[in-house]
């Protein structure tokens, strides 16, 4: 076989083989993420909780008999496998279509030949740096299961928009290592790239930028850094408001976050509307959402002293009169939202654990852990259904 022919064979391999990084693990997380993420959320459901979600954010499509089958076909309606096929064929058509233009052009400078179709190099730098970043971000999503449909429509954006970008780069800088810096542009997200080009042309046309806050709102909430703010602004909310009252199914698919994850943040959410700045008091009592406030309003019904003692304390703190603290915080834990999430919690805390007396469980719980109710409350479905006179009133007002 001669050198040429060798080169013939290998060229079609390193471009299967570069496909293979990009939709391999894709397919893998298909068939071991994406049902680990289904269980997580699906398995959390109680009969109880799916009825509930239906009611609060689908009653069109409440149904008459197995709630719970009901709940996983609607989610494989809406976020099975198949909402993956569209994007990742997009993606796998781009990328395919882009690395055979550039395994041509670099096997052809091997070669010491030239050919019509060759790319200029300052192309393959900007390609080379788009293929390195897709890469490393499927590869890290697949690995924390954290993997949508909406990250491949990103990653085909980035393979489209690395050749624009690189040559715009390099004409506005006139950097005399262009090639360098096209590839290097690959290191940044998709989102950073366009910041930046949004920034160069506005100071290249004499334009304020305006619009860009150095805090979002939805930071106020305890475990949302930056970073978490941006993805959860990508899909829509950004707002505290927003958040409060998403559907917590929809928010943890699209953002990809955990689901108890997004169920805290939608808890904290729930009381910030009612508390906002206070809510950081609160938290120095064990009261840092609409779960834990949840579970302090039933104990106050049950008349235990510990909760009389916290209500009189959140009042001193707030300086709000005694009455008034509980009504609000009866707001907090009746609110049909806050309802569905602590019933969900719940659900996910008797899976994960096996009842034990009361006695046994304090001594293995990690200190802080959340409790939405203590061991000893009964945990019929219908013990929340009406803890005080309040309550019946208060969804009727809603």
């Amino acid at each position: 076989m001669s050198y040429d022919a060798l080169f013939t064979y290998a060229e079609p391999a390193a471009v299967a083989i570069l496909m293979a990084l990009i939709v391999v693990p894709v397919i893998i997380y298909l068939f071991t993420g994406w049902s680990v993420r289904r269980s997580e959320i699906v398995g959390a459901m109680s009969a109880e909780g799916a009825s509930l979600y239906f009611r609060q954010f689908y009653p069109a499509l409440m149904p008459d008999g197995d709630v719970l089958g009901a709940f996983a076909r609607h989610y494989r309606r809406r976020y099975g496998r198949l909402h993956y096929v569209l994007p990742l064929l997009l993606l796998g058509s781009i990328a395919l279509f882009l690395l055979v233009l550039t395994i041509h052009t670099l096997f052809h400078w091997l070669l010491g030949t030239t050919g019509s179709h060759d790319l200029p190099s300052l192309a393959i730098g900007a390609i080379a740096g788009a293929y390195m970043w897709v890469v490393a971000d499927v590869l890290l999503r697949c690995r924390q299961r954290q993997l949508a449909p909406v990250d491949l429509y990103w990653a085909g954006l980035r393979f489209v928009v690395a050749v624009p970008l690189g040559f715009a780069f390099a004409g506005v800088l006139k950097d005399e290592a262009a090639v360098g810096l096209a590839f290097l542009l690959g290191a940044f997200p998709t989102n950073t790239l366009l910041t930046i080009a949004r920034r160069i042309g506005n100071r290249k046309l004499g334009l304020s930028e305006g619009g860009e806050e150095a805090r979002t709102e939805l930071e106020q909430i305890q475990g949302i850094t930056q970073g978490l703010a941006e993805r959860f602004r990508d899909e829509g909310v950004s707002t505290i408001l927003q958040l409060a009252y998403a559907d917590p199914v929809d928010l943890t698919i699209r953002t990809s976050f955990s689901f108890n994850y997004v169920i805290d943040c939608v808890s904290q959410a729930l009381a910030w509307i009612y508390l906002e700045k206070d809510l950081a008091t609160m938290r120095r009592l064990s009261l840092r959402g609409a779960q834990e406030i949840n579970t302090l309003i039933v104990e106050l019904d049950e008349g235990e002293d510990a909760a009389q003692a916290t209500i009189e304390r959140v009042a001193a703190l707030l300086n709000i009169d005694r009455v008034a603290v509980q009504r609000l915080l009866r707001e907090i834990a009746f609110d049909p939202y806050t309802e569905f999430i602590v019933n969900v919690w719940n659900a996910v805390d008797d899976s994960e654990e096996p009842d034990e007396p009361e006695k046994d469980a304090e001594e293995h719980e990690a200190p802080g852990r959340r409790r939405d109710a203590r061991r000893h409350r009964d945990r019929d479905p219908g013990h929340r259904a009406a803890p005080h006179p309040d309550q019946e009133r208060l969804r009727q007002h809603r």
